[in-house]
């Protein structure tokens, strides 16, 4: 096992939420629950393959992981 500081795991996530939303809506900054809660037009909501929607699903489950990692 692998110890990691606060300020490592923080950094993990910040690069799994940017992928995530990357893949969501091409931009690293906007999820697409952000685009849907907002009403953003200015970004749209990319059109996701079964693999991509289950790499999503896998990266959520691995941050909620980071955040439970103590």
């Amino acid at each position: 096992m692998i110890e990691l500081s606060p300020k490592e795991k923080e950094m993990i996530i910040i690069g799994l939420n940017m992928r995530r939303n990357y893949i969501e809506t091409g931009n690293v900054l906007v999820s697409a629950a952000q685009v849907e809660k907002l009403g953003r037009t200015d970004n749209e909501i990319n059109a996701l393959s079964t693999e991509q929607m289950q790499l999503i699903i896998n990266t959520e489950n691995l941050i909620k992981k980071l955040y439970d990692y103590r």
